[in-house]
């Protein structure tokens, strides 16, 4: 995979013992209780470092201007009397402004609560039941989606829009609420209690209705330390992520603390993406592996100069062999690395490092993780190359599901292993491999068939662009396989062409027989990876019709 260039903090470091990968114990420093001191010094180390750049507007933020919007704006929450554990939800896409509200919310110990932007009446409705959130701040979009809702609840939630709308609150009132002399004599409270919440998250948004994952601001003191890089130059990042994905709010703190430049953009294109790494050189790029397939299917890479790039991390769903290498084909002086983590330990288990020997792997175990690949049926921990159910411990971890206490039993056991619903094994060097998640395994027949292996042989036909494969019911054979597909612009295929590809290459107990449903695109979550839960949905309902 051509010469690696990240610091020693990201060499594999760990043991093998009684089966179980242990990441090597690492200190960490207590920032959290005086996180608005540090967040502070650190702006005043470096005023006129630029923080973020608006791709569309061409607006940059400089640190000096970043701290005196957070104190604002934290300034205004105390008004409010907002307190420890109050919710400060934040629904909008992955905008420029967004850090504001956030840190705001860290510094003064409140809880923060990131929703969706393509939110409906009814997501809102479940939301506010879950997290009650005390102050709402909302896209121009969402806005008048989240209204209704609550003034058909006559709810006392406050709402604070980004831009700007007639009848509400903006963020420009906010920021102009408070004098000068105010900004600068503002003291950062001392966090008295790190067993409160500080994050609530949304997990398992691309297959099911979402569960609240609640975080302390112990776990977030973790977490913070993971964001510092100690031996890595900073570099200016892209990332499409908003608050609403555990990405997004990581690499948004991590951008803050390691003093790079953010390169802030809403929507992903293959086309707008090489325009932005070109102009801005681009050094650090985290996409999602559906962002990887088109690029290899439209090959729009090789038409830009991309020579900055020397970074690109993924994460998401499953890559195929073919993919990562022809994608490191098209960009030779970059670097791809492989990670996985979950929304509910807070980022990362595992990451590839220069000793993987596996382009497809997920890497080794990282440092304050344990991961142990159990039997699902009987919980008895396995050793090298048998798959099994991935199980994780984690100083990040989440303290529960939010409000959910038996929900939170059926994740984390009595022994404090938290079940990631993911089929994984290790070789015997430690490396991670994911096969597929466990829940998204289809029975057909009594054979177990994991999706991205179809997935996997369909992507190699020029003709299909993007594919998810999910399951549709069946009398007899319980479940079937059926691919939902969009094809390469030029490209005519039938669906017999693609049933037949995939019983070549598995085998008949592994083809389509659900068939293949042909669309004109496939639903995406904001993060960009596929929504496998529409994408069911439309295969059943798709299941009777040819189209």
């Amino acid at each position: 995979m051509g010469t690696r260039s990240l610091s020693n903090s990201f060499l594999p470091n760990f043991t093998i013992e009684n089966n179980v990968l242990v990441g090597v114990k690492r200190d960490s420093n207590n920032i959290i209780d005086q996180f608005g001191s540090f967040m502070i010094n650190l702006f005043d180390s470096a005023p006129n470092h630029v923080a973020q750049i608006d791709a569309e507007t061409g607006q940059s933020i400089r640190f000096e201007e970043m701290k005196d919007n957070i104190i604002r704006c934290a300034k205004w929450l105390q008004k409010q009397c907002v307190t420890p554990n109050d919710v400060i939800a934040i629904c909008t896409h992955n905008q420029f402004d967004v850090y504001v509200p956030c840190m705001a919310t860290f510094i003064i110990g409140a809880t923060l609560n990131p929703w969706p932007n393509d939110i409906t009446e009814e997501s809102v409705k479940n939301l506010i039941e879950l997290t009650n959130p005390k102050i709402m701040f909302c896209s121009e979009e969402t806005v008048q989606v989240v209204e209704k809702v609550l003034s058909a609840k006559n709810s006392k939630i406050k709402v604070v829009v980004f831009g700007s709308i007639i009848g509400y609150q903006s963020m420009s009132h906010i920021m102009n609420a408070e004098d000068n002399k105010t900004v600068l004599q503002f003291v950062p409270p001392r966090l008295k209690n790190l067993q409160n919440k500080a994050v609530i998250l949304f997990s398992s948004g691309t297959t099911g209705f979402p569960k609240a994952v609640a975080f302390s601001y112990e776990s977030l003191n973790y977490i913070l330390n993971n964001c510092i890089r100690n031996a890595m130059a900073p570099s200016t990042c892209l990332w499409y992520s908003s608050l609403y994905w555990i990405t997004g709010l990581y690499y948004m703190i991590s951008s803050i603390i390691n003093k790079d430049t953010r390169i802030v953009h809403r929507k992903f294109t293959p086309i707008e993406t090489c325009e932005l790494i070109e102009k801005y050189k681009v050094n650090w790029f985290f996409m999602s592996s559906s962002m990887i397939s088109q690029f290899c299917k439209n090959k729009i890479i090789v038409k830009y100069n991309l020579e900055s790039l020397k970074i690109i991390m993924t994460g998401g769903t499953k890559l195929s062999l073919d993919t990562l290498s022809e994608f490191s084909k098209m960009l030779p002086h970059t670097e791809v690395y492989q990670t996985y983590g979950l929304t509910e330990i807070g980022g990362g288990a595992s990451f590839q490092t220069p000793k993987c020997r596996e382009i497809d792997s997920v890497g080794f175990v990282l440092p304050n993780v344990q991961i142990k690949i159990i039997d699902p049926r009987n919980g008895q921990t396995l050793g090298p190359n048998q798959p099994g159910e991935l199980c994780i411990k984690s100083l990040t971890m989440m303290s529960g599901y939010y409000g959910n206490p038996e929900a939170t039993k059926k994740v984390i056991d009595t022994y404090g292993w938290l079940h990631s619903g993911d089929i994984a094994y290790y070789k015997e060097n430690g490396e991670v491999m994911i096969v597929e998640r466990l829940k998204e395994i289809i029975k057909c027949r009594g054979h177990q068939i994991a999706p991205c292996e179809i997935e996997h042989v369909l992507m190699r036909h020029p003709g299909v662009m993007e594919v998810a494969v999910v399951s549709i019911p069946h009398d007899s054979d319980n479940e079937r396989p059926v691919a939902i597909v969009t094809t390469t612009p030029g490209f005519q295929i039938s669906e017999e062409e693609l049933v037949e590809m995939s019983a070549k290459s598995l085998g008949n107990h592994k083809k389509l027989s659900g068939g293949v449903k042909f669309v004109k695109s496939l639903p995406y979550t904001d993060s960009g990876k596929i929504h496998r839960n529409i994408v069911k949905e439309l295969a059943r309902a798709m299941s009777d019709t040819s189209i």
